[in-house]
């Protein structure tokens, strides 16, 4: 359920925020007593994901917003009390233009965001710094069906240290109802790999976000509970929900290089 904002093991660059991470219209939990005040789900947020191994917390996500309900920033802070710098979002006239989001070692990652007249997600540019020096840009588009849901993705690739070289990526989406459950990347020269996906039948949290949905985990209407690779898979168990039907706590197993790796995720909510 969480995405790529948790930085160390693979399984957590699909971890839908991750559930893939991010995601739009919550119900509400009060952290003191643990019981949902009486308020319109759809003015809930989320506010934050502790994620815990062996009964200790390994890391807490926190998620900022503006005056307005806009995603601002996300931030992660380790056990040790270090903070991970997230990603900053950054608006014109309600409308996202771009993000920047700060990675160690000088680099700096800038997405610009551009959108059609009804509010889709056309193409997202990014463009990636060393020490204020250009070092690699991307652009990734995005086309849609008849419905007006996205069918494919072509990503472009480019280095600009040492030689140019550039690659393509494509990607094919397809649907079970208003569930993505099957992706399939091509890249070049020709080489393909497929993953799907399995749904509960309750709401997308991810969409209380209201990040910007550039990936299929925040496509979708419910939530992702098993991701299927085919040499290894990630699954969320145990799954609890508030009244308005979003997730509140989920057992995260990762069987890559088939030894399981289980954490414990806690999903906070803040209410207007």
């Amino acid at each position: 359920m969480l995405q790529s904002q948790i930085k160390t093991s693979p399984m957590r660059n699909f971890f839908p925020l991750l559930f893939a991470g991010i995601i739009f219209f919550v119900g509400c939990k009060k952290s003191d007593s643990g019981t949902e005040p009486k308020q319109d789900a759809t003015h809930c947020r989320l506010a934050s994901i502790d994620l815990f191994e062996n009964g200790n917390q390994t890391y807490k996500v926190i998620y900022n917003y503006d005056s307005y309900g806009n995603i601002s920033a996300y931030y992660s802070i380790e056990n040790t009390g270090d903070t991970i710098p997230g990603e900053e979002y950054k608006f014109e006239n309600g409308i996202l233009k771009y993000s920047l989001k700060k990675i160690p070692s000088h680099y700096l990652d800038t997405t610009f965001y551009n959108f059609d007249a009804n509010g889709k997600l056309i193409n997202i540019r990014s463009r990636e710094y060393y020490e204020s020096t250009l070092n690699a840009y991307s652009t990734k588009q995005y086309v849609y069906n008849a419905n007006g849901k996205v069918i494919y993705t072509v990503l472009r690739d480019t280095l600009t240290y040492g030689s140019n070289y550039y690659s393509y990526d494509s990607t094919l989406y397809e649907y079970t109802g208003n569930n993505v459950t099957k992706v399939t990347e091509y890249s070049n020269p020709g080489v393909s790999f497929q993953t799907l996906y399995y749904y509960d039948n309750q709401k997308n949290y991810l969409k209380t976000t209201h990040l910007p949905a550039i990936s299929c985990q925040y496509w979708s209407e419910n939530n992702i509970i098993k991701i299927d690779f085919g040499n290894y898979s990630i699954s969320y168990s145990d799954i609890t929900y508030n009244s308005a039907g979003f997730p509140l706590s989920f057992t995260h197993t990762d069987t890559i290089n088939h030894q399981p790796c289980i954490e414990k995720v806690e999903l906070n909510y803040k209410c207007n």
